[in-house]
């Protein structure tokens, strides 16, 4: 998002930095914003959350704008999303809900898709694909993104851990 009255440029995303001695160590990315002042060609990297995070997503109607909500997988420090987490990147303390998968289901990367004629930011839902891995039963996690209490799943043939989509709506 960009605040031209300020001069600055403000990204938010998972890194890998190198530069910081915890990642290099652990090899896991953390949520960060990137400040550039547009004016001076300064940046500043501030580390939001030291949690595995990856795949953020937003409610995409706010693209090119300021945000206040994004949504992560947390991973499990190997290589499987066991959680879902939602910043409010407007507070100091910016983890505002998180959702744990019970023991041995793993879920998919978040999607956010924004409610019909929804009032607010956060007004939609995220999909994620859940995997529970000693019964190989696959289902589609529907979460209210407002607190990410399940609203629905949907029971599927197996999908393989890790497979990818992407939410497409119908006049997209």
């Amino acid at each position: 998002s960009t605040q031209s009255t300020w001069g600055t440029s403000v990204i938010g995303l998972t890194s890998d930095d190198e530069s910081d001695e915890s990642v290099r160590e652990s090899g896991t990315p953390h949520l960060r914003r990137w400040r550039f002042n547009l004016k001076t060609g300064e940046t500043t990297v501030e580390v939001l959350d030291h949690r595995y995070a990856e795949f953020p997503v937003i409610n995409e109607s706010r693209l090119g704008q300021p945000i206040q909500y994004c949504y992560c997988g947390v991973f499990d420090y190997e290589t499987r999303v066991t959680g879902i987490v939602k910043y409010d990147l407007s507070s100091t303390d910016v983890v505002a809900q998180e959702l744990k998968a019970e023991a041995g289901t793993f879920l998919g990367e978040p999607f956010f898709v924004a409610r019909e004629n929804g009032q607010g930011e956060d007004d939609g839902f995220i999909l994620t694909m859940a995997l529970k891995e000693e019964t190989q039963e696959s289902s589609l996690w529907i979460l209210d993104a407002r607190n990410l209490e399940l609203v629905s799943r949907v029971l599927l043939p197996r999908v393989p851990y890790g497979f990818h989509g992407r939410w497409v709506s119908a006049h997209e």
